[in-house]
């Protein structure tokens, strides 16, 4: 995980001073602004419903972020974004007969650390004095932290360490990272509603590079298998059709029997937030070619 937030401080570090190594000719538009804001944090996977405002509904969880904008042109801004969220699944909640007889369920806590790139070509209104409205398109690269939890006889257990798809067992894939990089895109609108605060809307779906965000993958592992490696507890949670059904013997699957889809989980990222401009037209930025430090100018008022 170290390593993995080294990249990308290096990276954001490195971008901003490209950004602000583009030149004179963009001083102007340059901005430096710090904020804050609120939204939910949404599962995508094989736990969904496939009603679209349900899943939005009982999927999502209360997030909260810190964000860095540095915008060296009017064009494009650059954006360094922490997320903290919590996000779940249930296939209780299904309409669907199989998909609740499958019986999984799940929750997890979720960090999102992802460095940006924000294009907005166009504004509107947004004379100086005046309201104004910027859509964006944005994408980045972002490293994410997730630990899928489930309840079982009224206690809760951490799903990555059991080995429920028999990771771990020889033969079969090993333990997946908590910790992997992911790629967020979409857009929203930026208001600008004063001169120094700006209210920024915005919806990101992110695509992961893992089917394991609900630790439910594409296929069974048979559950005499993870009994003999893994232990009770971890085949007892590889199979859960038996609490559903009120069966008292496990199922003696055929191991590779299809358990999920074949395509990886998602995330949704939605929020509201408030930025604050500490810096603007060049004010405290300047070429890098100079000193970067601005003087103050000598009054023309003389004794």
């Amino acid at each position: 995980m170290t390593k993995h937030c080294n990249f990308l401080v290096k990276a954001c570090c490195m971008s901003f001073i490209i950004g602000a190594s583009s030149g004179s000719s963009i001083l102007n538009a340059q901005q430096l602004s710090l904020g804050g804001g609120l939204g939910l944090s949404t599962y995508w996977g094989d736990l969904n419903s496939g009603n679209i405002g349900a899943d939005l509904m009982h999927n999502s969880g209360l997030a909260g972020q810190l964000t860095a904008i540095y915008q060296p042109s009017s064009f494009y801004s650059l954006r360094m974004n922490v997320l903290f969220g919590r996000m779940m699944g249930s296939d209780a909640l299904s309409e669907k007969q199989w998909q609740r007889e499958r019986n999984f369920s799940f929750q997890s806590r979720l960090t999102d650390v992802s460095l940006r790139v924000m294009v907005h070509p166009w504004s509107f209104g947004n004379k100086k004095g005046s309201f104004g409205v910027t859509p964006f398109a944005s994408t980045g690269l972002a490293l994410f932290n997730f630990d899928p939890t489930t309840e079982y006889q009224g206690m809760i257990y951490r799903l990555q360490p059991l080995g429920t798809e028999g990771q771990g067992i020889a033969g079969f894939q090993k333990k997946y990272n908590l910790t992997q990089f992911s790629v967020p895109f979409g857009g929203g609108l930026k208001l600008e509603v004063s001169e120094k605060i700006d209210v920024i809307l915005e919806a990101y779906a992110v695509k992961t590079f893992t089917d394991y965000l609900d630790d439910v993958g594409h296929k069974y592992v048979n559950y005499y298998t993870i009994l003999n490696e893994n232990g009770l507890l971890a085949a007892q949670l590889s199979d859960r059709t038996p609490e559903a059904l009120g069966l008292t013997e496990p199922m003696d699957r055929t191991t590779g029997s299809q358990k999920g889809g074949k395509f990886g989980d998602y995330y949704l990222l939605t929020s509201i937030t408030v930025a604050y401009k500490l810096s603007s037209g060049g004010k405290v930025f300047s070429n890098l070619k100079g000193s970067g430090v601005v003087c103050p100018q000598k009054s023309r008022i003389r004794p």
